[in-house]
């Protein structure tokens, strides 16, 4: 008797064991979206913790599907994927997919097929979609001062000449050493912007050198590869231990005084849309959520800096810990009561303080060099930098 009972036993064990094997092997996959990239839930990953950033985040009555685009490697575009991560699409009733871009114009171009709904990008992005394809600016994302640099080797003449301007001292050069000089560079970019500036402190222009297109990632790879004197880079590449061994920063926006913001985009059809216009406000609120909690403390900001990291490992950006970490610490993202005072607040001649900040130099910039023409200046202040959604999520928080 006993041994038919202890026989029992072991076959019905066995059968709540394959049963237990044939349930875990039955759970859904994990979300995909069409950059070949899984979602998830983010509370395994990132602990309890890290999982209630959005409790206070009213779902969508309706789950909506967005596309998202940013460049890559960016630190305002990685917001953007650290949502997703950490669980905040799927909690909000967002279906994300998201997409990364070599440079804003590229960027732009896409959004001419309704490749993307939303998501951030920088000077060149904004003049190009305001200008071109009525693209709509809805928020500022995060500064963008620090890592907008452009290197030359370290044996280069323009190295070698030193700092030779009194009132920059953190540029390199002479004119007759930056004149001719073939340089790597995303033109219509806003390092383009940097680079012009740069130069005009020694009375040359664009034309003085030759500039080559090529997107920051491919910039990167040829600098690595010493297949360039000069090359213009930002983001994490910036920070990268092989840049400092082998290339000098020549020119950056700080030592310029230059101040860019990178800025939340929108399609115009996806913001016309109702669905989707209330999708992408709920985006922001995430948006806004998760930098909120990237800054409210060091162990916080230090998980924003690992998954940084991962973000950029996944996109192709290599990069280390430390030269991420090096980004965010200069590069702050802006919080929403940033937003507030920089869409609300005017200047003296009573501009808004958001479009201030790109369209007198950038833009004149831009239309002196060919890119844009007269009268393209007149449609930035055109009502393509919308408040709407910037001012109800602040009415929400009061």
């Amino acid at each position: 008797m006993r041994r038919r009972l202890r026989k029992w036993f072991c076959l019905l064990l066995s059968l709540l064991l394959v049963l237990g094997t044939l349930t875990a092997c039955s759970q859904s996959p994990e979300k995909t979206g069409n950059n070949g990239v899984a979602g998830n839930s983010g509370k395994e990953e990132t602990g309890k913790e890290e999982a209630g950033i959005y409790d206070g985040i009213e779902p969508l009555e309706t789950e909506t599907e967005l596309n998202f685009g940013y460049l890559t490697g960016s630190h305002h575009g990685m917001i953007i994927y650290m949502i997703d991560k950490m669980g905040g699409y799927e909690k909000a009733g967002i279906r994300a997919n998201i997409e990364t871009f070599g440079n804003g114009p590229v960027m732009v171009e896409a959004m001419a097929s309704d490749s993307w709904d939303c998501g951030t990008i920088g000077l060149g992005g904004v003049l190009t979609g305001v200008i071109s394809q009525d693209m709509v600016v809805i928020g500022a994302a995060a500064r963008d001062y620090d890592s907008l640099r452009i290197f030359a080797k370290n044996d280069s003449d323009v190295v070698s000449a030193g700092n030779t301007l009194k009132d920059y001292p953190g540029i390199y050069g002479t004119a007759d050493t930056w004149k001719g000089k073939e340089i790597l560079i995303p033109t219509g970019s806003t390092l383009h912007y940097v680079l012009s500036t740069g130069l005009s402190k020694f009375g040359l222009s664009d034309t003085d050198v030759a500039m080559t297109h090529m997107d920051v990632p491919g910039i990167n790879t040829a600098l690595r590869a010493n297949k360039g004197e000069i090359g213009a880079l930002w983001g994490s590449f910036t920070y990268a231990d092989e840049m400092k061994e082998n290339y000098t920063v020549v020119m950056s926006a700080n030592d310029l005084g230059i101040e860019l913001p990178t800025v939340m985009c929108a399609n115009p059809r996806s913001y016309e849309d109702p669905a989707k216009y209330k999708a992408i406000k709920k985006w922001m609120e995430l948006y806004f959520a998760t930098v909120d909690w990237i800054y409210s403390s060091e162990e916080h900001f230090d998980k924003a800096v690992e998954m940084f990291t991962e973000i950029n490992e996944e996109a192709g950006a290599t990069g280390t810990l430390e030269e991420n970490r090096t980004v965010l610490e200069n590069n702050r993202h802006y919080s929403l009561s940033d937003n507030v005072k920089l869409f609300n607040e005017k200047t003296e001649d009573g501009s808004m303080l958001l479009i201030e900040a790109m369209h007198n130099d950038p833009l004149l910039f831009y239309i002196k060099n060919g890119s844009y023409q007269k009268g393209d200046d007149t449609k930035l202040l055109g009502g393509y930098f919308k408040a709407d959604i910037i001012n109800e999520i602040a009415a929400m928080k009061e």
